[in-house]
């Protein structure tokens, strides 16, 4: 274990004791690739991530991910979001309860980024007075869902690079984290346009943490003791409201009236310095399988048969070319800002376990969190699901873990969805990924046996007969850069 990872861990069960109760687990599947009957490969997996929802909400911060924390009311979604980023940040947590960004119908655009200043416009001048959340190091938006669709368009821009504009004035502070927080679906409710969804990183839910009243009571005791500074606010928002005051100097008019407050956060152990965090993380490699598994994942979920790959305006082709493959389950693509997180996630969760590789396993457990809330779910798929049990029920419960981490219902058709997958690629695509790959280099061709051999010829000469479409286009580009050796 590095310094930084033990700082993170540190950190990470310093804020899950004491600040946010996270019972949350993350279990790593064991997963097994066969290459033959005889020679089960790559049996991975095994492991628990302690305290899940808070650990990716902590990593997305360092990430400047997009982050999407769903729940009941009073689960302490905004809480959690607001104390990572008064830790992580150094500022206290009441200018994120200040700057805090709120979801409702008739919000404007001018409540969440920007407006003009009154004052300036009798003397025929204009100037943009930024509101104060977009210069801070996180945005938090409470209760997301209760924004119109043509409302959250508003932010789609901002979300994805930074940048937010008003009428001719434009900003960028650069890409921070950014959490929403939703309330599960009732009648105030919005759906959160595809877009948007796509833009979020994850998603967590929040809930029931077991028996833990007098736990959560003294988590806010010591919220409101130690982390809320009502008067180092006071000093910045003073600033913020002087009339010659600019937003690119809201961050250091707050580290300059917050060196106390962080000199509090160091005698709490709460002040950990993680640079180089990402860099470790992304530094951790892929195993040759795991890549080529979460190639299979995308090739799956964008394929619809002889349509070629889906488009949202068309039906689902579901017949004996396509019904066994994880496509089926859901009528939208997956994109690659999906596989961006899912990798970078799959990375983490390695790293976090101290293992050498991400393996299969790795992106199985992580799939689920970043998929739930992108998929559109098949009606077809969300019966089948609920004739299994649901989530919860008897064939979706793990023996191991207790109520309170049993999934909502998105995330389990995702982790049901994963699951073909992982099915479709260790009892089938591998060993003939493996042939198509031999075939594509002579010196491994040439170690095959006879039968491997003509077995590898067919399927890459008859690559456009190939059901799977990972392999489908793996044999073509086989086939294709072969010929060209030949020529």
């Amino acid at each position: 274990m590095s310094v930084i990872q033990q700082r993170f861990t540190n950190l990470r069960d310093k804020l899950s004791n004491e600040y946010i109760i996270d019972r949350s687990e993350l279990h790593v599947p064991t997963i097994t690739c066969v290459k033959n009957r005889r020679k089960p490969l790559n049996r991975s997996g095994g492991g628990v991530l302690r305290a899940w929802n808070l650990t990716m909400l902590m990593l997305g911060y360092e990430f400047n991910d997009n982050m999407l924390i769903v729940g009941e009311p009073g689960s302490g979604k905004t809480t959690t979001a607001k104390v990572i980023s008064a830790v992580r940040s150094g500022i206290p947590l009441d200018m994120y309860a200040a700057s805090q960004l709120q979801g409702f119908p008739e919000q404007t655009k001018e409540e969440l980024i920007a407006r003009l200043d009154y004052g300036r416009l009798e003397t025929g001048r204009e100037k943009v007075i930024w509101q104060m959340g977009v210069g801070l190091w996180a945005v938090i938006l409470d209760e997301f869902n209760r924004l119109p669709e043509g409302k959250q368009a508003v932010l789609l821009n901002w979300m994805q690079t930074g940048r937010v504009s008003y009428l001719n004035a434009s900003y960028s502070g650069g890409k921070v984290p950014f959490y929403a927080t939703t309330n599960h679906p009732d009648g105030a409710n919005n759906i959160i346009i595809p877009a948007m969804c796509d833009r979020f990183a994850f998603s967590v839910e929040q809930g029931y943490q077991g028996i833990a009243s007098d736990e959560i009571r003294e988590a806010e005791s010591r919220i409101r003791n130690n982390l809320v500074d009502p008067a180092t606010t006071s000093k910045i928002i003073h600033a913020v409201n002087q009339s010659d005051f600019r937003i690119e100097e809201l961050k250091s008019v707050a580290t300059a009236n917050s060196k106390e407050y962080k000199s509090r956060l160091d005698s709490l152990e709460l002040n950990a310095d993680l640079s180089g965090l990402v860099d470790e993380i992304l530094g951790v490699r892929f195993s040759v399988e795991a890549r080529v598994f979460l190639d299979c994942m995308e090739a799956e979920g964008n394929y619809n048969g002889w349509k070629g790959f889906k488009r949202s305006n068309e039906a689902l082709v579901v017949n004996t070319h396509t019904q066994d493959l994880a496509g089926v389950c859901f009528t939208n693509g997956i994109s690659p800002r999906a596989i961006d997180a899912i990798r970078r996630y799959s990375q983490s969760v390695a790293y976090l376990l101290n293992e050498e590789n991400v393996t299969i396993s790795h992106v199985a457990a992580v799939a689920p969190y970043v998929l739930a809330h992108r998929l559109q779910w098949s009606d077809t798929f969300r019966r089948e699901r609920e004739a299994d049990g649901g989530p919860g029920g008897d064939s979706a419960r793990d023996p191991n873990t207790v109520c309170y981490n049993n999934p909502r219902e998105d995330l389990f058709l995702a982790t049901k969805m994963v699951e073909i997958c992982t099915g479709n690629f260790s009892t089938q695509v591998y060993a003939r990924c493996s042939l198509i790959n031999a075939y594509g280099d002579p010196t491994s061709r040439a170690l095959l046996s006879e039968s491997q051999r003509a077995r590898a010829t067919k399927l890459v000469e008859k690559a456009a007969e190939i059901d799977h479409p990972f392999l489908k286009i793996f044999a073509a580009t086989v086939k294709r850069d072969n010929d060209e050796r030949e020529k």
